[in-house]
């Protein structure tokens, strides 16, 4: 398990603390006992619990670029579904206010800006 204090990767999920959201934003529900922060082509997605986390879209981005923020409302964790998973689990404090970020790629042959991709 890895603890950060600032910013820290997960596959291809860039995280960072900041002081508060902003405004406007618009909360994202699920029915499922997660919410996805970045997915896998191959399953393999990387996830925080729903039960302890307040997920928002950052809106404005196109597909595949999404910005999302979570409040964290109990301790919980980043964690991938992969047996023998590669990302270390990251923990996250109560109170705790993150924007997440997909990594980025250029394509030199395509001339684009792509998410990185597992």
């Amino acid at each position: 398990m890895r603890i950060f204090k600032k910013a820290a990767a997960h596959g291809e999920v860039n995280i960072l603390l900041v002081n508060s959201l902003p405004e406007d934003l618009t909360e994202i529900t699920t029915n499922d006992d997660h919410h996805v922060i970045g997915h896998s082509e191959s399953g393999n997605h990387h996830v925080l619990e729903r039960k302890d986390v307040r997920m928002f879209d950052g809106g404005k981005t196109p597909a595949g670029m999404q910005i999302l923020y979570a409040l964290i409302e109990n301790p919980t964790n980043v964690k991938q579904f992969r047996a023998g998973s590669p990302h270390d689990t990251i923990a996250l404090d109560k109170g705790d206010v993150i924007r997440l970020t997909p990594s980025l790629d250029y394509n030199p042959y395509a001339k684009l800006i792509e998410r990185s991709r597992d």
